[in-house]
């Protein structure tokens, strides 16, 4: 059936199973949203009844750099004031998006042209609005990084090609990456004897995600995360991490639902995701929870130590 985007107002194919309601939008791209959770949504992009671009722009990035049509975000209540908090990226950013997102589509064909509209691409982009993402093809347009191809379509060009080659990632030492689990914390884990909680496996994983991390083995680090989540929640009294994040004090429930939300949909997508004809390796920056996970394990190392 087709509708309207609950996110931009978007056309959408738009289907159910239950209380999720479900998406596959033009601008956004295909998602899944929670009954309870569309109710706190137009709250954020229609907070005084008129919509708020800023933040339908915010949404709408984010679902386009979090759902592919293999593994489609799933949006909670929880996740919503993370997809509001993240910042635009900056034009210099927008217009990396829009040559990356070309190029991905073009694979080994790279004078292939592609058809579409600053519509299609705003969220992709991360620009503030469909006027924006024009001002910003026009811009790479005169600039000689993508040629437009009548009717409606676009290339990109030697120089687009140059500098998606320049500004790859540099390889990063394994010595100037530090550890995932903090060595000061890994010591306090190693020190604790507790005559119900056996944390030989938990020392275990900490040791093998910082291996991981150190050598830039992303996927393996979103695994073990993911694995190390699933396994202290009997530590907290509870039987999986969703009830330990509820149950959390307010000063530590922020880094709680970061790893609830973001780190589960990462990690979902590097277990379970099939091979696809095109694909992507996750980044340092897209598996990096440390901080969040320190303040688990602190929380932790103080509970079996009272």
């Amino acid at each position: 059936m087709m509708g309207q985007c609950v996110v931009c107002g978007s056309a959408a194919e738009i289907g159910s199973n239950g209380d999720v309601r479900q998406y596959r939008c033009d601008r956004c791209g295909p998602f899944v949203v929670t009954g309870t959770a569309v109710a706190v949504l137009k709250g954020r992009t229609q907070p005084t009844g008129k919509v708020n671009d800023l933040i339908v722009a915010k949404v709408s990035h984010y679902i386009r750099t979090h759902s592919t049509e293999e593994d489609w975000l799933e949006i909670d209540s929880a996740l919503i004031d993370e997809m509001v908090a993240q910042k635009l990226p900056s034009p210099n950013q927008q217009i990396e998006n829009l040559l990356r997102w070309m190029a991905e589509q073009v694979g080994e064909d790279h004078l292939a042209a592609l058809e579409f509209s600053a519509m299609d691409v705003c969220a992709i982009m991360g620009a503030a609005s469909e006027d924006s993402a024009g001002d910003l093809m026009d811009e790479a347009t005169s600039s000689g990084l993508i040629q437009f191809v009548p009717d409606d379509c676009y290339r990109l060009t030697k120089a687009a090609w140059d500098r998606l080659s320049a500004s790859e990632p540099p390889h990063i030492p394994r010595q100037q990456r530090g550890d995932f689990v903090d060595s000061a914390r890994m010591a306090e884990l190693r020190a604790i004897s507790d005559s119900q909680f056996d944390l030989t496996r938990l020392v275990r994983m900490c040791e093998e995600i910082n291996s991981a991390w150190g050598a830039g083995n992303t996927i393996s680090v979103a695994m073990l995360a993911r694995a190390m989540v699933d396994h202290v929640p009997p530590i907290f009294g509870q039987t999986n991490f969703s009830q330990v994040t509820s149950q959390a004090s307010r000063s530590i429930r922020g880094s709680f639902e970061h790893i609830q939300t973001a780190l589960r949909h990462i990690a979902d997508g590097a277990l379970h995701t099939q091979i696809r004809r095109r694909e992507t390796i996750p980044t340092t920056t897209q598996v990096d929870f440390r901080q969040s996970f320190d303040v688990l394990l602190s929380e932790l190392v103080r509970i079996l130590r009272s």
